[in-house]
């Protein structure tokens, strides 16, 4: 079953690489335990956005860092980074 992602946890920055953990209803998460269960099929996220619900996804940035990102529609977006922060 998919969990909702309703807030983030920023650190040292604001661009996507940033986010170090993300919270829903019955959970909170560091941002590679998250990348963990996406990669591993484990679980799957996603943000309600909008009456959307686009799904997050585990990237690597230009330094090799795994970070999370909502992609929707084949496009990478910043709902995200729109959530509230803890």
């Amino acid at each position: 079953m998919a969990k909702e992602i309703t807030h983030r946890r920023m650190s040292g920055g604001s661009d996507h690489e940033h986010i170090s953990r993300v919270k829903g209803p019955g959970f909170d998460y560091s941002v590679p335990d998250v990348v963990a269960m996406i990669e591993g099929g484990q679980d799957s996220f996603y943000v309600s956005s909008g009456g959307k619900s686009p799904a997050v996804s585990a990237r690597i940035s230009p330094t090799g860092r795994k970070f999370i990102q909502t992609h929707a529609d084949g496009d990478w977006n910043n709902n995200l980074l729109a959530l509230p922060t803890y």
